[in-house]
């Protein structure tokens, strides 16, 4: 339980760093991180399906508004290829 939250953490620095990311810090939960994304942002309309066919389920997403989760066969190199596949589809 102490890894999830300590990558919920890293996830929501790395989000962060996104341009136009939001990262509700008093929301972060154990293993839970919620974001919205600037309306500025280019967001495509099949977001959830771009990012699955990379192998990455996002979930609660409403709008702008996104909910990752972290578990115990999450790692940072996992947090880190995230970040990467956002920035391709957001480009």
């Amino acid at each position: 339980l102490y890894i999830d939250h300590e990558n919920a953490r890293y996830l929501a620095d790395r989000l962060e760093e996104l341009p136009g990311f939001k990262v509700y810090r008093d929301r972060l939960q154990i293993n839970m991180v919620f974001v919205t994304i600037d309306e500025k942002i280019n967001f495509p309309s099949n977001f959830s399906e771009l990012l699955l066919n990379k192998g990455i389920k996002v979930g609660g997403y409403r709008g702008k508004e996104l909910r990752f989760v972290t578990h115990n066969d999450i790692s940072k190199n996992d947090i880190d290829y995230l970040i990467n596949c956002l920035k391709e589809i957001l480009n």
